[in-house]
C-alpha cells in the first residue's frame, strides 16, 4: 500500500496519510482508560517531588530535549522536573551524525 509513493497522486498520498492517522486515533481511543490512569499516577508522583526522565537517541532524543526545554515556559513546570538523558550525551545534540542515503 505504501510502496511506490512516487507513482501516486497527491490526492492518493494524502488519503493514505489520513487513513493511517485515523488508525492511530482509534487505537488511542480504546486505550484512553489506561492512558488516563497513567497520567494521573505521573501527576501524583511529580506533585510529590518526583522527576521525569526522557531517555532518547537520534532524532527522538533531540525532540525530547526540545520538549523538556519548552515545558517550563509553556506549562509553568519548574525547571529540573523534566530531564533528558541522550545516548552519546550533549555532543550528539551539538553535532548530528551524517548518514548515507540508501538507494
Amino acid at each position: 500500500m505504501h510502496r511506490h509513493l512516487e507513482t501516486k497522486s497527491v490526492e492518493e498520498i494524502t488519503a493514505l496519510i489520513n487513513q493511517e492517522d485515523e488508525k492511530v486515533a482509534l487505537a488511542i481511543q480504546s486505550a484512553l482508560p489506561q492512558v488516563n490512569k497513567l497520567i494521573t499516577q505521573i501527576v501524583e508522583k511529580l506533585k510529590g517531588g518526583g522527576r521525569m526522565f526522557y531517555l532518547g537517541a537520534g532524532s527522538g532524543g533531540r525532540l525530547s530535549v526540545l520538549d523538556a526545554l519548552e515545558l517550563p515556559t509553556t506549562y509553568g513546570i519548574q525547571k529540573g522536573i523534566v530531564n533528558v538523558i541522550l545516548a552519546g550525551g550533549i555532543p550528539v545534540w551539538q553535532k548530528p551524525r551524517k548518514r548515507k542515503k540508501t538507494k
